[in-house]
C-alpha cells in the first residue's frame, strides 16, 4: 500500500517533481504545450552497475547525457526506478535553486 508521504517532507517536494515532470511529458506526447524545464528534457543514459554488494537496491543508476561530478545521479533496483529517481532529484534541486532563505 502506497502512503503519500507529509508535505513537510523533502521526499514530498521529490515525488510532486516526478509526478508533474511525467505529466509535462504526456502533455508533450499528446500534442499539448509544457512548461517543462529544458534540463528535464535531456537525453537519459541508464547503466547496470549491479555493485558487489548484498542488496540490490542500487542495481541500477541513470544520469542525464553529458553527465559531470556533482550532477544528478538517480539508483534504484530496476532501470525505471533509476530514471524516477534521478526525474525528481532534478526536478528539486531545479525547484529549490531560487528559494531564498529565511532571513
Amino acid at each position: 500500500m502506497f502512503t503519500a508521504p507529509d508535505p513537510k517532507s523533502p521526499l514530498f517536494d521529490m515525488v510532486a517533481g516526478i509526478v508533474n515532470a511525467q505529466a509535462a511529458l504526456v502533455r508533450g506526447a499528446a500534442g499539448g504545450t509544457s512548461n517543462l524545464n529544458p534540463r528535464l528534457t535531456r537525453r537519459i543514459v541508464t547503466q547496470h552497475v549491479h555493485p558487489p554488494i548484498p542488496v540490490r537496491h542500487m542495481d541500477w543508476q541513470a544520469t542525464f547525457e553529458g553527465y559531470e561530478p556533482g550532477d544528478s545521479v538517480g539508483t534504484g533496483a530496476t532501470e525505471r526506478e533509476a530514471i524516477d529517481w534521478l526525474i525528481a532529484e532534478e526536478a528539486w534541486a531545479i525547484a529549490h535553486e531560487h528559494k531564498k532563505e529565511p532571513a
